[in-house]
């Protein structure tokens, strides 16, 4: 049974292991200026300061080694304790297995129920079931309240005391802004929508920004998601983060690259009072009924049956 599990664990933190390198190499390629099929194992875990891969790396490597002490507890000889505790009764030696099966089952118990979803879990989830089409329904698209809670989980992930925003705040709502565009961007490049533009705005370049602390601090995360949706391989977005922190103006940094930030606000507000006002008239004449108010409405005389 010990090495059962062992080998359980062993499945599946390679396949973690692949699934991490697969989702980040495209960051890490940005970051150090590879292509991404180029990029290894060591640039993944040990040369990357992106601080979403940081918190991927370093809950993998930690669950990994709780489940490896965990299925370490088969082979402990726990009867030998138990000898020394009860020298005159008759040896047990299928304690090993009690202890081992226990342990696996508080941690199981810990995993399942105690664990909160993280930044990984949310965006493989997404990647899975949005991008590589694997959920019953193939045709879903990447919805922003999935951008917002990849957001919100980052930001508790760099700090424990971090509080989402009540929804009618003015960072809660410029959240809601940039998590829209960043949908849209996403559904463009992956097909779910007809495409925008020749450009294109990936996962890649999503970890990256957010790894790097570029969608903290509203407009200018905004006037990044359009930079790197326009830059190829990320350099744009690396001068304008090098000129930012060397104290020049960001709305002069972005209008080098023909990025206007205050147009950017503009628009996204414009959008989402559109969207507001649509909604207002859509619901005005709604009277609201319960599920038997319709289950006992008269089928309609025209349908045959």
């Amino acid at each position: 049974m010990g090495a059962t599990f062992l080998g359980i664990v062993g499945v599946y933190s390679k396949n973690t292991l692949h699934d991490i390198k697969s989702i980040y190499a495209e960051a890490v390629g940005y970051e150090l200026g590879k292509k991404t099929e180029d990029v290894t194992f060591a640039d993944v875990f040990i040369k990357s300061q992106n601080k979403a891969l940081e918190t991927t790396r370093n809950a993998y490597l930690g669950r990994t080694l709780a489940r490896s002490v965990t299925a370490s507890a088969f082979f402990i000889p726990w009867h030998k304790l138990r000898d020394k505790s009860f020298p005159n009764t008759k040896t047990k030696y299928n304690v090993n297995v009690n202890v081992g099966t226990g342990a696996v089952g508080v941690h199981i118990y810990g995993e399942g129920y105690l664990r909160e979803p993280s930044f990984f879990d949310v965006e493989q989830k997404m990647i899975s079931s949005k991008i590589n089409r694997n959920d019953v329904n193939p045709y879903a698209e990447i919805q922003p309240h999935e951008i917002q809670t990849l957001l919100t989980l980052q930001r508790k992930h760099l700090d424990k005391k971090y509080k989402a925003p009540r929804g009618a705040s003015i960072e809660a709502q410029n959240d809601v802004k940039l998590a829209t565009r960043i949908t849209e961007l996403l559904n463009s490049t992956y097909d779910h929508i007809p495409q925008v533009d020749t450009k294109n705005f990936t996962i890649g370049k999503f970890n990256y920004l957010i790894g790097f602390g570029l969608l903290d601090k509203f407009p200018e995360s905004l006037a990044f998601v359009e930079l790197a949706n326009q830059s190829i391989d990320m350099k744009e977005v690396k001068q304008a983060v090098a000129a930012i922190k060397e104290g020049q103006e960001p709305q002069q940094v972005f209008a080098r690259f023909s990025i206007d930030m205050q147009k950017l606000q503009d628009k996204s507000e414009q959008k989402n009072t559109t969207a507001e006002n649509i909604f207002e008239k859509f619901t005005q004449n709604i009277q609201q009924k319960t599920f038997s108010d319709f289950a006992m409405q008269k089928a309609d005389n025209n349908l045959k049956i």
